[in-house]
């Protein structure tokens, strides 16, 4: 019997659900409904992300504590995508005991590849990422998106050393049966170079591949895999 693991982005659950969230949805559960006639088992999964410092912030503003605040707005998303007709095997918070344990027991068997360093740059919190100072520059500043300024951000963090793994992330660009047969983009893709390193990927975010978070929660809208 053939299976199929599909899965959507995870919104920001800082605010409510949008016009913007339908097409990953959608899209993802058209791939189902197509998969399914075909005796095809599918798993597909949703889900919020509710951490982050806009959304801690939107919890002060309402007065409320910022686990009621990311209740409230996750319950807004499940039944968004049910009013969707999207039907969803799986729907995974990021603040639920049993995903936080899962992250533990991911961080432990890759705890050879993880390292803490510090990292500055120019940073937009409403996309809750870095961006270059070419970005910075040709968009004077300003983040396009939400119209805000970029802010100069100096942060201690967690780094996964991803070029232990650039030959299994060159297979995966490729679809050579690592892990992932496709996927669909949002705002990056696995599309660099690795022979001189994933600076094309971050627009040159991050000065060597050594040096380099793989981001993988901002990269894939939808991935799915058939075995």
């Amino acid at each position: 019997m053939k299976e199929s693991y599909i899965t959507t982005a995870i919104p920001y659950v800082n605010g409510n659900p949008h016009l913007g969230h339908v097409m990953d949805y959608l899209l993802a559960d058209t791939l189902r409904r197509y998969m399914m006639p075909k005796g095809v088992t599918v798993r597909l999964q949703a889900g919020t992300d509710e951490h982050g410092n806009k959304i801690y912030k939107k919890a002060a503003e309402a007065g409320i504590a910022t686990q009621d605040f990311v209740d409230q707005n996750a319950t807004r998303f499940q039944e968004f995508i049910h009013s969707l007709g999207v039907e969803y095997t799986d729907f995974i918070r990021t603040t639920n005991p049993d995903h936080e344990r899962r992250c533990q027991e991911i961080w432990k068997k890759l705890s050879d590849h993880i390292y803490k360093d510090k990292y500055e740059g120019w940073y937009c919190e409403g996309c809750e990422n870095f961006v270059t100072d070419t970005e910075h520059d040709d968009n004077d500043g300003i983040c396009p998106d939400h119209k805000k300024p970029y802010i100069k951000l100096s942060e201690e963090n967690y780094y996964l050393r991803i070029s232990d793994f650039k030959d299994e992330i060159r297979k995966c660009q490729w679809g050579l049966g690592v892990g992932v047969d496709y996927f669909f983009t949002r705002k990056f893709g696995v599309y660099a170079d690795l022979n001189w390193g994933l600076s094309g990927f971050f627009k040159g975010s991050f000065k060597t591949l050594d040096q380099t978070l793989f981001p993988i929660y901002g990269t894939i809208g939808i991935a799915y895999k058939i075995k």
